[in-house]
């Protein structure tokens, strides 16, 4: 059934008649008699996950700000102030709402600087050349927003950008990744590195310097420097830790090979094709098309193409690698499964449910509305729209204790903590971290290693 969204928005010389459909946006630009432009409604962004930033003293990008926002059908439209100054107060407030997990920008970098990003949201921006070509990419991205580019937050040279409530610049977090070979690492607000875990190829020594991302394999990690180059460490057998050249907007990491996504929208993958050793899967030779995510499973990977709908490629034995039809906004690839997040918030998995000898239900996801999703070997996590998080699958965990014999324990990988968190990471075998809405981190599951110890 097609929804039509009508918005009549009055300027004091222009009437911009605005109908939003199920395959895009129309605008129109009608000449009207003089009029008194309405106030802005006061934002609300509790509860909230995304947040629709703009200089409200542009009208014709404030316009464009309004058809975002009721196509996001989220009442946190928020104030960057002017150009040329700072963020007000109370945008600074509402930008620290503990439940924001991306934002989109109206505007161009030099009508909303990058150094009012709050750092540890996933920011896109709606730009062009002029007031005027904002308003039509809005309309044009209408269907799908997040075809739009994602954008890096900035930290301000003079002082500190603006973070979550309660994160301290230093102490505190902003993301976190759980590799599926016993070791982790996370990225604190000062934009370093920390890892913990097993240390086996230097894997829990990160580089120094600045980052805005970073991504855990099995023995090997990478990570995005701020200046938008890769950098990996660790385990570099097959040629997993030695990343392209380029620019690069998002960085995922497997078992023996990696993939990142290019600031042009392509996808680059480098290491091993062959997943089990034996036969070439095609799992690091990803399509030519354009994608605004990547993620990266066992033998497997998958993105999230500029219109919504999903691509995999590589090992497909278990269906890992053929997704069902639809749009999506997000996107997991874990062991012989993977999951996504349709565009009405709710989740989907395909691929193997069991392991050949048990069923464990990694992919058979809970209803309700969620934010994002992640995706482990036997299990699966994903962050609800209030901030909580809801695993499924396999509990378990293994150790050797004699040559040949296994004992199986009950790790809680699929039981959670209370609580409220910003973003959460499953990719671990047996264990899962997230960030709490505090800058803190907790990790769950599987501890044989250190790995679910954070600092």
């Amino acid at each position: 059934m097609s929804h039509t969204m009508r918005r009549v928005l009055r300027h004091r010389t222009l009437v911009v008649v605005i109908a939003v459909g199920a395959l895009g946006a129309t605008l129109w630009v009608i000449p009207a008699a003089a009029q008194t432009t309405p106030a802005a409604p006061a934002p609300s962004c509790q509860g909230e996950t995304i947040v629709v930033l703009v200089d409200a003293s542009n009208e014709p990008d404030l316009y464009a700000a309004y058809l975002l926002a009721g196509v996001l059908r989220t009442g946190c439209l928020v104030d960057a102030g002017n150009r040329s100054g700072v963020l007000p107060a109370d945008s600074v407030a509402l930008l620290a709402t503990s439940t924001l997990t991306g934002g989109f920008v109206v505007g161009g970098a030099i009508a909303v600087p990058a150094t009012k990003l709050t750092q540890g949201l996933i920011w896109r921006r709606a730009g062009g050349m002029d007031r005027w070509e904002t308003l039509r990419i809005v309309g044009d991205a209408a269907s799908n927003p997040t075809s739009l580019p994602i954008v890096q937050a900035e930290r301000l040279p003079e002082t500190q950008s603006p973070t979550r409530s309660g994160q301290s610049a230093v102490t505190g977090f902003t993301a976190v990744s759980a590799g599926s070979g016993g070791h982790s690492c996370a990225l604190r607000n000062d934009e370093t590195l920390v890892c913990w875990g097993g240390d086996t190829a230097g894997r829990i020594s990160p580089p120094e310097g600045k980052f805005s991302a970073v991504a855990v394999g099995a023995w090997h990690s990478c990570a995005l420097r701020t200046n938008g180059a890769l950098e990996c460490w660790g385990d570099n057998e097959h040629g997993q830790a030695s990343p392209p050249d380029g620019q690069f907007a998002a960085v995922a990491a497997g078992v023996w090979h990696s993939c990142a996504l290019r600031t042009d929208g392509t996808v680059t993958c480098w290491g091993l094709e062959r997943g089990d050793l034996v036969a070439d899967s095609g799992q690091a030779s990803p399509p030519t098309r354009k994608f605004t995510a990547v993620a990266v499973g066992w033998s497997h990977s998958c993105g999230l193409r500029v219109d919504g709908t999903l691509e995999c490629w590589g090992s497909d034995f278990a269906g890992q690698a053929s997704p069902p039809g639809g749009q999506f906004t997000a996107i997991a690839a874990g062991g012989v499964h993977s999951c996504g997040v349709r565009v009405d918030s709710t989740l989907e998995c395909w691929g193997a449910d069991a392991d050949g000898y048990r069923t464990f239900g990694q992919a058979s996801p809970p209803g309700g509305r969620f934010t994002m999703v992640v995706a482990g070997n036997r299990h699966s996590c994903a962050l609800r729209v209030s901030g909580t998080v809801a695993c499924w699958g396999s509990n378990d965990a293994s150790r050797l204790i004699s040559p040949g014999e296994l004992e199986v324990l009950d790790a809680g990988v699929a039981r959670p903590p209370a609580g409220k968190f910003i973003m959460i990471s499953a990719a671990g075998g047996t264990h899962s971290c997230g960030v709490r809405v505090d800058g803190t981190l907790e990790c769950w599951g599987s501890d044989f290693a250190g790995q679910a110890s954070p600092p």
